[in-house]
């Protein structure tokens, strides 16, 4: 009997913070013209947020230098044995 008291407490407390609390959201925000003025507000591009962007160019940086550190080895003849020995070796 106890626990189901304390169910309908906990129950009324939260229906009337919610009520109360309502959306939350700032008076100004939700003016037409502060609308209007920024319709996409957390969009960087047509389809990326802010840290969408920051992770494409983190992510190209790291490729790039990659692919700087392969082309290296392949220009310093590096990336694989020397095709001159009489004895073969696996590659």
């Amino acid at each position: 009997m106890t626990s189901s008291r304390a169910l309908r407490c906990t129950l009324a407390v939260t229906l009337i913070a919610g009520v109360l609390g309502g959306c939350g959201g700032s008076a100004t925000s939700t003016k037409p013209s502060a609308v209007r003025g920024n319709l996409t507000p957390n969009m960087s591009s047509l389809n990326q947020r802010p840290q969408d962007v920051d992770n494409m160019v983190a992510l190209t940086f790291n490729t790039q230098k990659r692919e700087r550190r392969a082309d290296w080895y392949r220009l310093a003849l590096l990336d694989r044995p020397s095709r001159l020995s009489y004895i073969p070796i696996p590659h």
